[in-house]
């Protein structure tokens, strides 16, 4: 895309969009990633109708149908309702989010109807500035290693024993893991962790290695992995969020200044389980037919699950997860779910989770060790004495 007549990368589109209050420069943003949209299209809707014609050769109505019958063990139906219960569960609170981020939107641009280019600003750009800074001078990587060193872990000596591979992914703004051997070893490529966006994905990505190393060894190698995806997603966001929650930053970070951020990380959570629901419901419609007015389907959903006017663009072409990741995005609404849930509970276990050594030796040996032995469900029965499912969203 191009801002001012100059190339920009997505990620620099995704960065003005986030932070930056100009309406002239976001709307640019905004047209730029829309035309990065324009220029995907065609390629995604080849791609999603070769899928479609191997589900076709066995059998199904979609490739979405397929995944859902071959990885999840379910059929569309039961999906669609699931979703649709889940989100009519969570929809007051949504709801609640959304308004009063509309509302701080309009007095921060001073506007009486938002338009499309106002949303997805972050409410508190001053207090992240501070935080981005703070992080910056410490580095994102200490400060990582000092907040799972509070809970028992030792990152320091996971590398020099190369559990750990850390590499410095100097050439791309993604950060990721991989399990390389579980119970054994995981390699994180880290793009530079020098603003607080950066030390809270290597959290995120650390709390995967975390659960690839704990699985034991012992196990036969079959299920040697996490129960479910969202099994290990969920350890994983509870670790962004223990990085806000327990206040780990407080001793160089102003404490009216993390107030509000965490504040703010609330209504970011719930903002982004509304936006989930429109993608997973979009990706199934655009699976059925991805021949229809996609553009106008993605305005749909987006003002279904937001309530955005938002204009008719191809800007749903820019999700990689369409291509990477197929019908994968419901993953992360269960994971975000199960997070919460079972933070609440390892609190009455444990405390704060940052201030007990213990937390490390807990999560190792009652949920990363188990492996795949137990289901998902089984597991949550053994440690809460609840599944998900028996507890009120």
């Amino acid at each position: 895309g191009k801002i001012n007549s100059k190339k920009v990368s997505q990620y620099e589109v995704s960065r003005i969009i986030a932070i930056e209050k100009d309406t002239k420069l976001r709307k640019q943003a905004y047209e730029a990633k829309f035309k990065m949209g324009d220029s995907l299209k065609d390629d995604v809707i080849n791609v999603i109708q070769k899928r479609n014609s191997y589900a076709h050769k066995r059998g199904l109505n979609s490739y979405f149908d397929l995944i859902l019958k071959t990885k999840y063990k379910t059929d569309t139906d039961t999906f669609m309702d699931n979703l649709n219960k889940t989100y009519l569960a969570l929809k007051p609170e949504i709801d609640k989010a959304l308004k009063e981020t509309d509302d701080k939107l309009k007095e921060l641009f001073q506007v009486n109807k938002l338009e499309y280019y106002h949303y997805n600003l972050i409410n508190n750009p001053s207090e992240y500035e501070i935080l981005n800074k703070t992080v910056n001078k410490y580095g994102g990587v200490n400060l990582a290693k000092k907040f799972y060193s509070k809970m028992g872990f030792d990152i320091d000596k996971l590398i020099n024993e190369k559990k750990i591979i850390l590499c410095d992914n100097k050439n791309s703004t993604r950060t990721f893991q991989i399990a390389i051997m579980p119970g054994e070893s995981s390699g994180i490529y880290t793009s530079p962790a020098n603003n607080y966006f950066g030390l809270n994905t290597l959290c995120h990505e650390l709390g995967h290695a975390m659960y690839n190393l704990g699985i034991s060894k012992s196990l036969p190698i079959n299920i040697r992995k996490s129960p479910s995806i969202a099994m290990n997603e969920s350890i994983a966001m509870m670790m962004e969020d223990v990085l806000l929650n327990e206040n780990v930053l407080s001793d160089i970070v102003p404490a009216d200044v993390m107030n509000k951020i965490k504040e703010n990380h609330k209504r970011t959570k719930l903002i982004r389980l509304s936006k989930l629901f429109a993608l997973t419901e979009f990706e199934h419609d655009m699976y059925l037919n991805p021949k229809q007015d996609l553009a106008k389907l993605w305005q749909e959903k987006i003002k279904k699950y937001t309530g955005w006017d938002y204009p008719a663009s191809n800007e749903w072409a820019t999700n990689s997860q369409f291509i990477a990741n197929p019908v994968y995005t419901h993953n992360y609404i269960k994971a975000m779910i199960i997070s919460n849930y079972l933070y609440k509970h390892l609190k009455e276990e444990l405390g704060t989770l940052t201030e007990n050594k213990n937390t490390a030796k807990y999560l190792n040996e009652n949920i990363f060790s188990k492996g795949a032995s137990l289901s998902e469900s089984e597991l949550l029965k053994e440690i809460t004495g609840n599944t998900v499912k028996e507890q009120s969203v």
